[in-house]
């Protein structure tokens, strides 16, 4: 998928909290292609998935950037 981390555990790491190919393949879709590894764990701990991202854009909020995305769905947006 394009990720090369000097250290193996930032991989291990990121599996553990479910970020594996399918979750970033399905962000990329959503137009997160570039997101470091440290900000897929992020969203994949706060519940960010495609489907969000979708409500997110048909409510009017352009492309926010993923830490926008992360505040909304902390708050609640659904």
């Amino acid at each position: 998928m394009g990720y090369a981390p000097s250290d193996p555990e930032d991989l291990v790491e990121s599996r553990d909290h479910g970020v594996d190919p399918s979750y970033i393949r399905s962000l990329k879709e959503a137009g997160y292609e570039r997101l470091s590894l440290r900000e897929l764990r992020r969203a994949r701990d706060h519940g960010v998935t495609r489907g969000f991202i979708q409500r997110v854009k048909d409510r009017g909020y352009g492309k926010p950037s993923i830490d926008e995305v992360i505040r909304l769905r902390d708050r609640g947006l659904d």
